[in-house]
């Protein structure tokens, strides 16, 4: 016996799947940018403070570049999640109310940016072997 819906009543049962890999993605690349985030400040050299002069420790003064090699890795991940994510969110366009996740504009940004800095900088990052380990 078919089921008859009255006009009006509301026969959907929760968001796509589309919608839950916009969500899934935006998710991961919120949490690889606090990894990034996390790795960065792990790498940067510790401030002296008056009980490291006071009971002579020595601190690290230059940064880690194994942390920032790491963290590029990272970034080169959440770029990648960031744009599956974005190119999802681009079949979703179809109605008025449908808009791109600012999030996921954000982190596609900030990687963008932080992959740039670090081929700048680092200059042993230029070459793809350096950037991805299993490529060898």
């Amino acid at each position: 016996m078919p089921i008859i819906h009255r006009k009006g009543q509301e026969r959907r049962r929760g968001p796509d799947l589309v919608v839950r890999v916009i969500h899934a993605s935006i998710v991961g690349c919120l949490l690889l940018l606090v990894a990034s985030l996390l790795l960065v400040d792990t790498a940067k050299p510790r401030v002296e403070t008056f009980f490291d002069r006071l009971f002579g420790v020595t601190l690290r003064r230059h940064w880690d570049l194994d942390l920032i090699r790491l963290n590029f890795r990272v970034l080169l991940i959440m770029f990648a999640c960031s744009s599956f994510g974005l190119f999802c969110s681009l079949f979703r366009l179809k109605r008025r109310h449908d808009e791109l996740s600012v999030t996921l504009c954000l982190t596609w940004w900030l990687s963008l940016a932080g992959i740039g800095a670090y081929l700048w900088l680092d200059p042993g990052l230029r070459s793809i072997e350096a950037c991805i380990p299993f490529i060898r």
